[in-house]
């Protein structure tokens, strides 16, 4: 969530990017992102187990609480993804240049900064 919150809103104008959130977690929790500083000092909401279905429907109140609507954000839910992607924590955040080439994972939460530096190291 603190990604959610306060790196994407301040990286998602930069040209080009786009940001798709792909949630491979059946569970219905949503995280609190807690204050901005310090980082990561919020709280995750497990919440119960659900289908697919449910994971659509968390997925939309979770767009609609951190403000994430914009054309440039895609969100998908894979109930089967945190196999496929490798997910060993949360967040795993993958970057790909616009080539669809792999050029950074990060396995965990990122500050602002973070984010930053790994993009513009994936645009070259």
């Amino acid at each position: 969530a603190y990604e959610d919150k306060y790196v994407w809103p301040q990286v998602l104008g930069m040209p080009g990017l786009q940001l798709d959130v792909v949630d491979v977690s059946n569970y219905t929790g949503i995280g609190d992102p807690g204050p901005k500083t310090p980082a990561f000092s919020g709280q995750d909401h497990v919440g119960s187990t659900t289908n697919a279905a449910g994971m659509r429907n968390v997925m939309t109140r979770y767009v609609q609480s951190f403000s994430l609507n914009r054309s440039n954000v895609h969100v998908y839910v894979d109930p089967n993804g945190q196999r496929y992607w490798s997910v060993q924590n949360f967040p795993t955040i993958l970057i790909l240049n616009a080539k669809g080439q792999l050029k950074a994972r990060v396995n965990g939460a990122m500050t602002i900064a973070q984010a930053k530096k790994i993009i513009r190291q994936a645009e070259s």
